[in-house]
């Protein structure tokens, strides 16, 4: 065998590879499961004092944000508010959408029993709302988990899981 057509061999087969590889990824990446560690991991632990060990990249010019490459999110965190979130082109699907409720819905059950969850108040097909919240509407001592996804499954459109402890806790700020 000629030493080119070994090397196109070579060649090609690595590329392949690499290719299959990708595609592989992303049907088995499970976007909600990322986001819902994340999301525990830095906004309602108070164990990560550094998200680089997660994988996550400081956002340039705004400090205490935080990119997500693997989950293409970003992390807000600044004084009471945490959150994640993915806008236009890295919305969330549906059913993404409906599997991050799944994986932060026990999560909440279990580390936060005295939050409720809370109707819908705009039950329609642009939105989709879960509030797992204490206290009164617009009163000081609410706080609480929230997800809010308007326009799943569409680039116009966002998702964001987010914690804003109670006045008694402040919430994490990662810097």
């Amino acid at each position: 065998m000629k030493a080119g057509r070994l090397a196109f061999i070579v060649i090609a087969g690595f590329l392949a590879g690499l290719g299959g590889h990708f595609v592989v990824d992303r049907l088995t990446f499970d976007r909600a499961e990322r986001i819902a560690d994340v999301f525990q991991a830095l906004c309602l632990d108070k164990e990560v004092t550094d998200p680089g060990s997660l994988g996550l990249r400081p956002r340039p010019r705004y400090a205490g944000d935080w990119v997500d490459t693997l989950s293409r999110t970003l992390i807000f965190s600044s004084g009471r508010r945490c959150s994640v979130a993915g806008f236009e082109a890295h919305n969330l699907s549906s059913s993404e959408v409906a599997a991050l409720v799944a994986r932060v819905a026990p999560i909440i059950a279990r580390d936060f029993p005295e939050l409720t969850l809370e109707p819908d108040t705009n039950p329609d097909d642009e939105t989709l709302e879960h509030f797992w919240m204490s206290g009164g509407f617009g009163t000081p001592d609410r706080w609480g988990v929230t997800i809010y996804a308007f326009l799943p499954g569409t680039p116009g459109g966002s998702t964001q899981l987010s914690y804003a402890p109670p006045l008694s806790r402040d919430a994490k700020v990662v810097e």
